[in-house]
C-alpha cells in the first residue's frame, strides 16, 4: 500500500489539510486527488466550517497542479491566460493574487496569524447551515451561463428557505439583539 501523501488535522471546527509530496511537488496525481477528497468528506462529516490546505515545499512550488489547459480561462483573464500559456512560466504569487487565484498572500511564518485573524476566526462564528447554503449557491451561480436554469434558480431558492426557516436563523437573530454569540446548532448535512 502507498504511503498517504495527505494529512488532515481537525482543530475547532477548521480542517488543516497538508499535501505531503513535495518530492513530487505535490502534483495532483489519482492518488493525491483521492486523497484530498476523502480529507474533504471527512472534515464535511465533522462540520467543518473551514478548510485550509497546505503543501509541504519543494524548491518554492507548492503543487504542480493539472494540465495547464485545466486553468479556468474566464478568472484569469484572457491576456493573463495567454501570458501563461505562451511562456510556460510559473505564476508568482503577486500574480495569482492579482488575478483572483488566490485571496491574500502572507510569509510563512506569518501565514498561521493571517489564516486564523482572516478566515478560522470569522468563518467559526458562523452557523455551519447557512455557511454550507451559501457555499452550494455559489457553486451553482459559478456554473451557470449568462442565463440560470428553472433548476438552478429552485435548488437556489430551496437552499435559501431552508436557511431561513430554520433555528439558527432565529438563533442569529436573537443572538443579535440580546448582544450574545449565537450559538448555532444546524449542520450541513441539513441541506441534503
Amino acid at each position: 500500500m502507498k504511503e498517504a501523501i495527505v494529512n488532515l488535522r481537525i482543530d475547532d471546527r477548521i480542517a488543516f489539510i497538508t499535501m505531503q509530496d513535495a518530492e513530487h511537488f505535490n502534483c495532483l496525481s489519482e492518488q493525491m486527488c483521492r486523497e484530498l477528497m476523502d480529507a474533504i468528506d471527512e472534515a464535511y462529516a465533522a462540520e467543518c466550517v473551514g478548510i485550509i490546505i497546505s503543501a509541504e515545499c519543494k524548491r518554492g512550488v507548492w503543487s504542480a497542479g493539472h494540465n495547464i489547459h485545466e486553468l479556468p480561462m474566464e478568472q484569469l483573464g484572457i491576456n493573463k491566460a495567454r501570458e501563461m500559456f505562451f511562456t510556460a512560466n510559473p505564476i508568482t504569487a503577486e500574480d495569482a493574487l492579482n488575478v483572483g487565484l488566490v485571496n491574500h498572500i502572507a510569509p510563512e511564518a506569518a501565514l498561521p496569524a493571517l489564516l486564523e485573524e482572516k478566515f478560522c476566526a470569522p468563518l467559526r462564528r458562523n452557523s455551519v447551515l447557512s455557511v454550507s447554503a451559501i457555499k452550494r449557491q455559489f457553486r451553482i451561480l459559478s456554473k451557470a451561463a449568462s442565463t440560470m436554469s428553472s433548476e438552478s434558480f429552485e435548488r437556489i431558492n430551496a437552499y435559501r428557505t431552508k436557511v431561513y426557516r430554520g433555528e439558527d436563523y432565529k438563533e442569529g437573530i436573537n443572538a443579535f439583539f440580546e448582544k450574545r454569540s449565537p450559538e448555532y446548532k444546524g449542520k450541513a448535512a441539513d441541506l441534503d
